[in-house]
């Protein structure tokens, strides 16, 4: 099985994002006359962060190495994989392509503290200030209104994000915000867990056809034993309370659009795929963990998908095997694997083996992260998420000979 993972390590694009032509000059922000960060070589690989459109057109903020700013358009080569998980991407992934359709906002009001309590994945207040300023304050603004339609969605009210979206969409077309219309409204024709349960943290929804009530207390506790874990370790505080929505698998891939090989994932909410008649075993508790750390790491700041997904694998109790470290470490020997920086946020357009293969790369990384550096460095990371840049190149090197 390790060796058919290993020869799908190719196709996780060794290129990636790199530094178009003869070179480019970094800027500190998206316009020809913003102040120079430093002047990249042609081929220098960057990470891709977000993407805006400026005055002057399209253009992305990069890492390259040490440095961070923007890059235009034209400036990129590569970004093939980036733009494709940006147009099949769920709502965690739009509040930098949302936030960049909104006008301004005035210090201090509504629009500027809902945008705050977004990045404080804190979706609910945030819709509450946004319904306010859309109803009293007579803004009609696109922007917001696809503000709005996320905040609903992560709120998990995706009849009323889908509203807002489409409302949003005969103001001003916009890729993004018709990607997260059409999620919102696949939810809504697919999702059928309408019994709740509130927890302490959590709120639970499931299908009472799919899970018994008393299961459904019983997987209340373990989120709630769960997020106590992990909050000790990682520092969640996580603000309101989490959405979790029970499918079984052909309803959680049907509202979600995940891949095949997804059990589930976070995107203001966590949405878990459980076969009819589940109980709480230990791989649907290590489930719950794995989507809790997202949570955890989503509230704390933007950390990259390696960092993501490593963290959760290894919070939730997955190890790697020798032979499995040995044969990442052959691989990283002989250039097969893109640095870490590299490793596209896209992971549901994966198949079976290209998943398979990321997330013990990921996994492979953190784990060297805790054995060289030690708990008390990840702590800092978590406080410093800029760090992590520097880091990843480091553990791409200590994961090779």
């Amino acid at each position: 099985m390790m060796s058919a993972i290993m020869a799908g390590l190719m196709l996780l694009g060794a290129a990636g994002p790199r530094v178009a032509g003869e070179g480019a000059v970094l800027r500190r922000s998206c316009s020809s006359d913003a102040e120079l960060v430093t002047r990249l070589a042609g081929g220098t690989a960057v990470a891709i962060r977000s993407s805006i459109a400026g005055d002057e057109g399209v253009c992305y903020r990069v890492t390259a190495g040490e440095f961070t700013g923007y890059l235009f358009e034209r400036e990129i080569a590569g970004r093939e994989d980036y733009d494709a998980a940006r147009r099949d991407a769920g709502s965690q992934g739009l509040p930098d392509e949302i936030r960049s359709a909104v006008a301004q906002p005035a210090s201090g009001s509504s629009v500027e503290r809902a945008m705050q309590l977004l990045d404080a994945r804190q979706p609910r207040q945030a819709l509450q200030l946004l319904e306010y300023a859309l109803a009293n304050e007579g803004i009609q603004d696109a922007g917001v209104l696809a503000l709005a339609g996320l905040a609903a969605l992560q709120s998990d009210q995706p009849r009323r994000a889908r509203e807002l979206l489409r409302r949003s969409l005969a103001i001003t077309p916009n890729p993004q915000v018709a990607s997260l219309a059409e999620r919102a409204a696949r939810e809504s024709a697919n999702d059928t867990s309408d019994h709740v349960i509130r927890g302490g943290r959590f709120v639970l929804r499931y299908d009472q056809v799919s899970v018994h009530p008393a299961t459904a207390r019983v997987m209340v506790g373990a989120l709630e034993e769960e997020y106590a874990r992990l909050d000790a370790a990682l520092g969640c505080h996580l603000g309101e309370q989490v959405t979790v929505v029970v499918h079984t698998p052909e309803r959680y891939r049907a509202a979600t659009g995940a891949a095949e090989w997804s059990g589930g994932q976070y995107d203001g909410r966590i949405r878990v795929a459980a076969p009819q008649g589940a109980t709480v075993t230990t791989e649907l508790r290590r489930t719950f963990a794995h989507e809790i750390v997202h949570a955890c790491l989503a509230r704390r700041g933007a950390f990259p998908a390696w960092f993501h997904e490593g963290m959760a694998q290894r919070w939730s109790g997955e190890r790697l095997s020798g032979p499995q470290r040995r044969a990442l470490k052959d691989k990283i020997a002989a250039g097969a694997l893109p640095p870490l920086a590299n490793l596209s946020a896209g992971w549901n357009a994966f198949n079976p083996t290209q998943a398979a293969l990321a997330y013990a790369y990921a996994l492979a990384a953190v784990e060297v992260l805790y054995e060289t550096r030690g708990e008390a460095h990840v702590r800092d990371l978590l406080r410093a998420p800029a760090l992590l840049p520097r880091t990843a190149a480091e553990l791409t090197k200590a994961l090779g000979p």
